[in-house]
């Protein structure tokens, strides 16, 4: 919506792919869908490219997390219940929950969806086919 190059700044570092502007011609999305798709980046004409190249790395958000957090945030985001997260790490529920909430904090993210996501854009789990 804004397209100031700080708002940008702030939402490419936040993980984003690329930025449409609210001003941007219609067009403009179907280009970014396209892009994003594709692998690449995008930015609205009239925003500085090197903006691209200020944006955190995607891998940095997660290198925030702990081993133990990494590997609950992997079985959380595959669509594990904490029960079998806990089940299969040999840990209780409880610390499985509280995990949870640290990596929700860690990375900004209020769903468990919101991790699916993540953990999607970054490679981590593979979109299930039915």
């Amino acid at each position: 919506m804004h397209d100031s190059e700080l708002m940008v700044r702030r939402v490419l570092e936040a993980g984003a792919r690329g930025f449409v502007s609210k001003s941007s011609a219609p067009e403009c999305l179907i280009d970014a869908v396209h892009a994003v798709m594709a692998g690449r980046r995008y930015l609205s004409p009239g925003l500085p490219s090197q903006l691209l190249q200020q944006g955190v790395t995607p891998a940095q958000p997660l290198a925030s997390l702990t081993q133990r957090e990494f590997e609950i945030f992997r079985l959380l985001s595959r669509g594990d219940s904490p029960e079998d997260c806990a089940r299969s790490l040999h840990l209780s529920r409880k610390t499985v929950s509280n995990h949870q909430s640290l990596i929700k904090e860690k990375l900004g993210l209020c769903t468990t969806a919101a991790m699916a996501h993540l953990a999607l854009r970054h490679g981590l789990i593979q979109p299930e086919v039915c």
